[in-house]
Order: structure tokens, then sequence, then C-alpha cells
């Protein structure tokens, strides 16, 4: 045992730090209480075409309250379809994390990263597994989480990052190719060049029914042309050189510390109520374990993942599904936006 060391404040070991949310950006909220067959309430998501920059309060109907002063000092539209971004890291990953996961209930289930998975007993199984599929119904569905941490240029405050959220394939795969873009174009250099968050049309096909429906995909841009962006990436490289090695120490000491899993753990309930709801069609359905960590519902959880386990064993780990078509023909219309709330397609 070590003396006690006067003036030398302890810390606790084993803790995870992160980077504080200090506001949401959102392209959804929940929309009115339904109830099932059992007298449970639930709400279903709602979709929306443009953005809502929020505080972590929440109102009355349960949805987070709009940050309005900080829009009005943005000048941002009513509904505004771009926000002014930077990025904290030259790393992608430390910038837009992404994870499959698994939710039984408000509990997770299991997460992976498309090789293999961790369930909630520590137990290794290959991924990813047929509960991703689109046509999956069951209350156990896996689904693509990607998570955004970037500051709003012009918000005037240090200490926090706003967080967009997602378990849409198309805005998962366009944050990320944006993002990859960018950096080839720059070098590598990501951190703090001005980018705009957007928020686009575009056709795709229900893999239900086959029918093209219009959904909304969130990328990020540059505003001008690629060699605008190589002079602007050259000048913030040439003014910090010194601040470029000191970020290089600091994202390999922050691939450390930052855990995914904290954050889809401690962020579990919102998540499943917006992004995991109950099928509409189903209200027999058995209700689901809450966020309490009971022997029950251990068992419950083991019992899911174990059955994916074993099917997966038997059968082999599954090829990733090939995605439906996602472009049409620029002149046809495209019909209205799907209201299913298993979000197929999701933001």
């Amino acid at each position: 045992m070590r003396e006690y060391e006067p003036g030398k404040n302890p810390q606790i070991k084993g803790l995870i730090p992160g980077l504080t949310e200090i506001g949401k950006i959102k392209i959804g909220r929940k929309g009115a209480e339904r109830k099932n067959a059992e007298g449970k309430t639930w709400q279903l998501p709602e979709k929306v075409d443009h953005f809502i920059v929020t505080t972590l309060d929440r109102g009355p109907d349960n949805n987070f309250l709009p940050d309005k002063e900080l829009c009005a000092r943005l000048k941002l539209a009513e509904k505004p379809k771009e926000i002014p971004i930077t990025l904290l890291f030259d790393d992608l990953s430390l910038n837009f994390q992404s994870r499959y996961v698994c939710y039984v209930g408000k509990k997770l289930a299991c997460s992976g990263d498309g090789e293999n998975a961790i369930t909630a007993g520590h137990k290794i199984i290959p991924c990813p597994c047929p509960q991703k599929e689109p046509t999956y119904k069951g209350p156990d569905k896996c689904k693509m989480n990607g998570c955004l941490s970037c500051l709003i240029t012009g918000a005037g405050i240090v200490g926090g990052v706003w967080k967009f959220r997602t378990t849409g394939y198309n805005s998962t795969v366009g944050i990320m190719s944006s993002l990859s873009l960018i950096a080839t174009m720059t070098g590598g250099f990501l951190a703090g060049i001005p980018l705009r968050m957007r928020i686009m049309p575009k056709v795709a096909t229900n893999p239900d029914n086959g029918q093209s429906v219009t959904i909304y995909v969130v990328g990020i841009t540059f505003a001008g042309d690629m060699a605008q962006l190589q002079k602007t990436s050259l000048a913030i490289a040439q003014s910090n050189a010194e601040y470029r090695q000191r970020m290089i120490g600091v994202e390999d000491a922050m691939r450390k510390l930052i855990s995914v899993d904290a954050e889809i753990v401690d962020q579990a309930g919102d998540i499943n109520e917006e992004h995991y709801p109950p099928e509409p069609e189903e209200p027999e359905e058995p209700e689901v374990p809450n966020i309490t960590v009971t022997t029950a519902a251990d068992a419950k959880v083991d019992t899911v993942v174990d059955t994916v386990l074993v099917k997966v064993t038997r059968e082999g780990t599954p090829e990733p599904a090939a995605m439906p078509k996602q472009e049409t023909a620029a002149h046809e219309t495209p019909p209205p936006a799907l209201s299913d709330p298993l979000e197929l397609f999701g933001d």
C-alpha cells in the first residue's frame, strides 16, 4: 500500500470520459401517444424535413425543447435545412462513431462492428446477424447507430458538443462518405474547417413492397469548390503547425478514452424510444423489460442472444444483404413518404 502524498488529489480509477453533450441536432420527434392491447402507452416517432436544434430539457410532450435563443443568435431559418458546424478531430472515427446495436426494451442486448459483437452477458458472437435485415419484424431488431459530435459555428460556447444521432443507413453512409471525401481532398484535415450540415431529399425503395418513397438524408458539405477547400485547409495547417502536433497526441488519447458502448448504454432509453418503436400492427406483443437491471431481464437478453448465436453457428455467418436500389429516374414524381414507425430507412 502506497503512503498518502499530501497535496496530491486522488482520482477515481476506471472512469470513462467522453465528449460532454450540451445540445442535440435532430430530424425527428416523438408524436402522439398510442396504446397497445395491454394498455401500455408509447409515442410514435415522426420525421421532419428540417433540423431541430434542442437543449437537453424536455417539454410536456416528452420532446427536447428547441433552443430558440441559439437559433435566433445564429439567424437560422424557422425550419433550417442546413447548420454551420466545425469538427474537433481529424480522425473521422472520433467525429462520427458507428455501431450495430440491438435493444430488448430499454436495455442494450448487444453491439457490434460488423465482424464481432459483444452481448450484455459479455459473450462474443458473429456480426452482423439476421436481425439487422430491413424485413426483420422482431422486438429485438438490430440497427445501425451513428453519432456525429460537432460544434455549431457561432454558438459562442466552449466545453461541449452537439450530437446528431441516426439509425438510418442512408444518413450513416452519407455522413461517412462526406467526411471521407473532404479528408481526401484536404490531405487528412477535418478539424477546424468550416462545414455545413445539410438535410436533403432522396428517392429510395421500400424493401417491404418495392415502392418508391422520399426520405431525408443528412450529409456534410463545404461551401466552395475543391481549390477553396484545399486553400482553407492549407491556411489552417500553416497557422496551426504546432497545434497539429498536439492534436495527434490528443487523438491518440481520445481513442483510448472515448467509449462507443458507454454512449449507447447511457442513452439507451432515448435511443430505444425514438429509433426502436414497437410494432403498431402487433399490439399483443409481450411487455419488454424496463431499464432496471434484474436477473429476469438479464435472462431474457441472454436468451435472445443465445438464440441468435445458435442460429448463426448452424447456418454460418450470413452475408450482408444487398441494399435496395436507391435511385429512380429524374423525371419520376416521388410518392409521399412512408409513415412506417419502423423507420426502415432511418434518419
